[in-house]
């Protein structure tokens, strides 16, 4: 954890030169996730890039994808991680939805509500019209909730220890080293060690690529919302969508009643004469229901995972994880689930939510693994 990747020999090349010139791509990914990327353009005694290296040497696809690396991390001018858009560039598609979600409130009202083509509004509509524009407007407080709130970012290993550690290098340089020396990779999960943040993840825990950060209680990285959703910000985006539900239900149904209620009225001739009125109304349900289509969905599979405590990431990529195959024949059996009522609690009180081991006690494997590599040792010690 410690190696000095930077520091380049008599001939210029790093360690990073040098997996690019043997063509070595695993070795060139771990360099890259241990923090080599800045290295991507340095230059050796003959003014050559670590890609340019890999080409040259025949390795083209290495060469190829060092490039991209460098490029994506880069970004130009204006969309990199330092340029004029930076900020545009982190918040993703959130943006859109802000749009999306403003721009269909105000059609709603000025072409739904306020429309002068339809019948008076009632009491009951009326009521239903501010039921639209709360939901919707709190709503958008816990996007930006979702968007701004740490997701459950797990601090890198050196930051985690320096509040315990003493301010000799040794002992932080020790400290460090002991919270590596973790019994899920004495069990051989190795999977569990993150490169990265130099930390071994504890169970559930995922390194995110985008925010290049690891995440605990992963449950997806959202482009649309511009942020992980985590342990930390899982329950406003769960309580946003179902919000944002309710508004689009509300202003269907809001809108539907008051194109029927023209209908009926026999306003529909002079509610076309002016090119507007009904017609715009007519467009907002249609948008309305296409938009209400996706986020029930995405709301009703939300809340079913809070439900059984699990996340997306788990059900994708359920197979890969061991302390989800704990059923007699290998199937999926989720150990976290403790009942509907207490797994909601803990999705809405993250703070209070215990933070998942990095190895489960009753995993046999994973105990038989442990104890034989400790007899191993022992006997190598006798």
């Amino acid at each position: 954890m410690d190696a000095r990747y930077t520091l380049p020999d008599k001939e210029g090349c790093t360690p990073l030169h040098w997996a690019a010139i043997r063509g070595n791509g695993e070795a060139c990914t771990l360099l890259l996730q241990g923090g080599s990327a800045p290295l991507l353009a340095a230059t050796d005694v003959t003014g050559s890039t670590p890609s340019q290296l890999a080409v040259e040497k025949g390795h083209r696809y290495l060469g190829v994808h060092l490039a991209e690396y460098r490029e994506k991390q880069e970004g130009g001018k204006w969309c990199g991680k330092k340029g004029h858009l930076a900020f545009l560039t982190s918040t993703q598609l959130c943006p859109v939805i802000w749009s999306l979600i403003i721009g269909l409130v105000t059609l709603f009202v000025y072409q739904v509500v306020q429309n002068t083509s339809f019948p008076p509004l009632t009491v009951p509509v009326a009521a239903w019209s501010w039921v639209v524009v709360i939901s919707a407007s709190l709503g958008l407080i816990l996007l930006y909730k979702t968007t701004t709130a740490d997701p459950g970012f797990v601090a890198h290993g050196r930051q985690s220890n320096s509040k315990n550690t003493s301010n000799s290098g040794n002992g932080e340089r020790y400290n460090h080293y002991k919270s590596l020396d973790s019994p899920a990779l004495w069990a051989g999960n190795w999977s569990q060690l993150c490169v990265t943040c130099k930390i071994v993840r504890p169970l559930r825990c995922k390194h995110c690529g985008t925010t290049d950060r690891c995440v605990e209680l992963f449950d997806h990285f959202c482009p649309w919302v511009g942020n992980c959703i985590g342990k930390g910000n899982r329950h406003y985006f769960v309580a946003f969508l179902w919000l944002e539900l309710v508004a689009l239900v509300a202003s269907a149904g809001v809108a539907i009643v008051r194109i029927h209620s023209a209908v009926r009225a026999a306003s529909w001739a002079s509610a076309g004469a002016g090119g507007g009125g009904i017609q715009w109304a007519i467009f907002f349900v249609i948008l309305d229901i296409f938009v209400l289509i996706s986020v029930a969905a995405l709301a009703i599979t939300q809340a079913s995972q809070v439900a059984r405590n699990v996340t997306t990431n788990e059900l994708a990529n359920w197979h890969r994880y061991k302390y989800l195959r704990t059923g007699p024949d290998g199937s999926f059996q989720n150990p976290f689930d403790k009942g509907c009522k207490h797994n909601c609690v803990e999705a809405l009180f993250p703070a209070r939510a215990p933070t998942a081991p990095v190895m489960l006690a009753f995993d046999p494997q994973e105990t038989m693994s442990l104890v034989k590599m400790e007899q191993g040792q022992l006997a190598a010690n006798v």
